[in-house]
């Protein structure tokens, strides 16, 4: 990388600074003075810089004034650092991340400077990254120290654009609100506005609008345009406004399952490659057994899931999950009685070893076990994540305790051709090559049979990995979980327990809730998503055993999935694609950091990751089903158009007939004591969800009576 950066002032006083810092004046003296606070900014005269035949990058922020430009396979910025806060001296970093259809992450350090307040670096540079793919980037500035410490209460120190390559960039909704005069749901001529009402991209699907999310006013006519969307699914919501009532879309507006439009994605059948390339357990085991995993539960919503009655039932009965791993423990508690006297539990409903090719699953190990039990343990004390939920059990390693990657597409083949008979909902692999993917991979023969899974929106979850020590502070993940058909989970503890120190070298001298894991591999573009990995009880071989690792994680994220398309069938009628499960836990996931609160041994990324919450993703599904928002997903570059909404402004003129009369009485003496529906929301005129006595006065008034 080539960089460089001057000092706004004049030379004379930049040689006068470093005069004086060099006889040492500044030296011994010379230290932070209170809070100091650096901002990135857009130089004033940065168009002028751009060399010619350079191409600027749309910004869709400030189409004049984006740092950032592209000439042949360059990306090249242009920014400034000021200081606005107290005068400094010590070490700071730049840090630019692209993250889109490529990803990558660079720093530009700044040597030890006096740095003086209101003084201003403007920084120019250039970076290789290849033939930069077509389609919508986010790219991020991030000025910082070298104190380990995430500035989080610095808030001018970081910036973001989204910024356009080629044709496919940044996607935009457009539609309009229409006054529903005649209360037919649907737009007629002459019907226009209202003016000024807000419209929005649920973007966390919480229901409510949040002021960072894209939105616009209507225009005269009723017109938005919502800009700047990233690919993928959207929640696009109408504010209403008191006095209207909703007509338009009255129907579920779901749209088809989002597909992946790889190559990869769409195959017509799936070969076989039969690698014998090596691949090893994710989790450890840990000498305390905890007495319950209400931490696990309370951190990830499972226990305000379970606790909503909304959601009672919602237990993955009727569905099943396909575990592949070292086998389980066909007869344990867990997994339920016997009732057939088969000597197998009645909820593991198909086992198989592809290693010794028989039809013993059974778990000389103990990871399978443990890991099935957190997908869908029945026990009362240590439930699953879906405790009605079967286990189909695909044992992939041998009596010695080898697995090759050629038993796991064997495995996978089987789930292919037997998903329907089993209703299978969620494929678990806590396994991985021990290596560290910073980009997608496809390997060892794969990737056809994941793509074919998810075609038939069946996600596979998998360890991200537990060799971070190895590898920190290189982001990424072991494959499958780097494969683009798959979603990979690292681990982060659930509660405070203490100082934890784990094989490879890892060690966390203290711990909390949503502090990550210091052996957790980790990516912020490769869907890696957090969930509870440390310590989490759950079955053993015959009993009980503790066990940690992202191994641990995985079986989480797969137990959700179980009760998301259980929900997602009940109310959507359709199951969720794998494109769509995946934004909706990442939008409905808490944010957490690396690097703000973690205390071990290990480098941090300082990136924002996803950690999953199952209650806020089962709510968001019921946002989905709201029949009053319109739901869509985007491809990049999409310009997605006439998504309206129609209300209607309650009047006592319920038949629209232009006077009121006795006919109004006599529609309104027919909706008395009913939920409004059909023409009876017309005379809801309190919007109370019922109509009723306050309804009734409301009408004499309005009546003039």
């Amino acid at each position: 990388m080539k960089g460089g950066f001057a000092m706004t002032n004049s030379a004379l006083k930049i040689l006068y600074l470093l005069i004086i810092f060099a006889s040492g004046a500044l030296s011994a003296g010379f230290s932070y003075a209170g809070t100091p606070d650096l901002a990135p900014t857009v130089p004033n005269d940065w168009l002028e810089e751009i060399p010619v035949g350079y191409q600027q990058l749309s910004d869709y922020e400030d189409h004049n004034s984006s740092p950032f430009y592209i000439s042949g396979s360059d990306l090249y910025y242009n920014i400034a650092v000021e200081n606005i806060g107290n005068s400094i001296a010590g070490d700071f970093y730049i840090r630019i991340e692209l993250d889109g259809p490529q990803t990558d992450s660079w720093i530009y350090n700044l040597d030890l400077w006096p740095f003086f307040s209101d003084e201003t670096f403007s920084f120019s540079s250039d970076k290789y990254l290849g033939n930069l793919q077509p389609g919508a980037y986010t790219i991020s500035v991030e000025i910082d120290y070298y104190d380990d410490v995430q500035e989080s209460d610095e808030s001018n120190n970081y910036f973001e654009r989204i910024i356009t390559v080629g044709e496919a960039g940044y996607s935009s909704i457009s539609g309009r609100i229409f006054g529903d005069l005649n209360f037919n749901s649907s737009k007629d001529a002459g019907e226009i506005g209202p003016e000024g009402w807000t419209v929005y991209s649920d973007t966390n699907f919480n229901g409510a609008f949040d002021s960072s999310e894209p939105n616009d006013i209507t225009d005269s006519n009723g017109n938005y345009t919502l800009t700047g969307l990233k690919a993928g699914s959207h929640l696009v919501c109408a504010v209403s406004q008191s006095g209207w009532v909703q007509t338009y879309p009255y129907q579920l507006s779901a749209p088809e399952p989002q597909k992946m439009s790889t190559a990869e994605s769409q195959p017509d059948n799936y070969t076989t490659q039969g690698s014998n390339a090596p691949l090893f357990k994710m989790g450890q085991t840990d000498s305390e057994i905890r007495p319950n995993m209400i931490e696990a539960n309370d951190l990830i919503g499972i226990s305000d899931f379970r606790n909503d009655y909304t959601f009672a039932g919602y237990s993955g009965q009727g569905y099943a999950a396909a575990v592949i791993d070292t086998g389980v423990d066909v007869d344990h508690s867990f997994f339920g009685p016997d009732l057939d006297n088969d000597g197998v539990a009645d909820k593991i409903v198909y086992q198989y070893d592809f290693a010794e090719n028989d039809s013993s699953a059974a778990d000389y190990d103990g990871h399978g076990t443990h890991v099935a039990s957190i997908i869908a343990s029945e026990d009362d004390t240590y439930p699953g994540i879906a405790p009605d939920a079967d286990i189909i059990a695909l044992k992939v390693f041998d009596d010695e305790g080898n697995a090759t990657f050629g038993y796991v597409e064997n495995a996978l083949q089987w789930v292919v051709d037997n998903a329907d008979a089993y209703n299978i909902a969620t494929v678990n692999i806590s396994l991985g090559d021990g290596e560290n993917d910073a980009t997608f991979t496809p390997g060892y023969g794969l990737n056809d049979e994941l793509a074919a899974l998810v075609e038939m929106d069946i996600p596979t979850f998998c360890s991200a990995g537990n060799s971070y020590m190895d590898f920190n502070p290189a982001e990424g993940c072991s494959y499958p979980g780097s494969d683009l058909n798959t979603i990979s989970v690292g681990a982060v503890f659930d509660d405070d327990i203490g100082y934890m120190s784990y094989s490879g070298g890892a060690t966390a001298f203290s711990s909390d809730s949503d502090r990550i894991t210091p052996f957790t591999l980790r990516h912020s573009d490769i869907s890696c998503i957090m969930a509870p990995g440390a310590q989490i009880t759950a079955a053993g071989l015959g009993s009980i055993s503790t066990m940690s690792g992202t191994s641990q994680a995985s079986p989480v994220l797969a137990g959700v999935s179980i009760i998301a398309q259980q929900i997602s069938e009940d109310i959507l009628q359709r199951r969720l694609s794998f494109a769509e499960m995946k934004d909706l836990i990442k939008a409905a996931a808490a944010d957490i950091y690396d690097g703000d609160d973690e205390n071990d041994n290990v480098d941090h990324t300082y990136e924002n990751y996803k950690r999953v919450n199952a209650y806020d993703l089962s709510n968001a599904l019921i946002e989905i089903s709201d029949v009053h928002k319109n739901y869509v997903t985007l491809e990049a570059g999409e310009a997605k158009t006439d998504l309206d909404f129609g209300f209607y402004k309650l009047t006592p003129d319920f038949n629209t007939d232009g006077a009121v009369n006795q006919t109004d009485l006599s529609i309104f003496a027919s909706c008395w004591l009913q939920s409004p529906e059909g023409d009876c929301v017309k005379t809801d005129i309190d919007e109370s969800g019922f109509i009723d006595y306050i309804d009734f006065k409301h009408l004499v008034q309005l009546w003039g009576i």
